[in-house]
């Protein structure tokens, strides 16, 4: 199946994978992990590999289920729970796919919300350790045209990370705020819990 190829907003020859594209892009899979490492060897010199990483078992929100900081498991968690051991094929899988990059002189940059511990796995964490210079910088996705707030961070090997310095302004947290307004429900569970 070929890439499509896409022209974004700022013009750039830009290739996606997405699960929600169909199975082909899942990157826990070997036609997956393929199809990405393809994408990865059509990247220029000097260009710039962007991963958007799956959050949802790296996030603070999910640690009570996801064990990933507690003393028994450690930052990898509790693997016999299904997301845990998806993000943890899916990190390990994009360190050897950002290596790849970092071997062919291309930038790369991850995005992740704010409270993520993407960064701290052993395979991006060595990555960011031992091989060149990284960069890291909290920022809001609001800034930048995000529907809420979104405390996130960018880290990578790309320098204009340091660049995303916007602020939300108080007329646009007030706007953000009202537009994220309902997104979350409260449900009281049966057994008389709140979620």
């Amino acid at each position: 199946m070929p890439i499509p190829n896409i022209r974004g907003k700022a013009g750039f020859d830009v290739r996606t994978s997405d699960l929600t594209k169909g199975p082909l892009h899942d990157l826990t899979t070997s036609e997956g992990f393929l199809l990405a490492l393809k994408q990865v060897l059509r990247v220029r010199y000097d260009g710039l590999y962007w991963l958007g990483v799956p959050c949802n078992s790296w996030v603070w929100i999910a640690s009570s289920t996801t064990k990933r900081h507690s003393s028994e498991f450690g930052i990898l968690g509790d693997d016999r729970i299904p997301s845990v051991s998806m993000g943890n094929c899916i990190s390990a899988r994009c360190a050897l796919l950002i290596m790849v990059a970092i071997v062919r002189g291309i930038y790369w940059c991850a995005e992740q919300p704010g409270s993520s511990v993407l960064k701290d796995s052993p395979y991006i964490s060595h990555v960011l350790t031992s091989m060149g210079p990284h960069y890291l910088k909290r920022m809001s996705m609001g800034a930048y045209g995000h529907w809420c707030i979104k405390p996130s961070q960018l880290f990578g090997s790309w320098p204009n990370v340091e660049t995303f310095t916007a602020k939300v302004s108080k007329d646009l947290r007030e706007h953000l705020s009202k537009a994220s307004k309902g997104m979350y429900k409260k449900e009281v569970l049966p057994d008389g819990r709140v979620r």
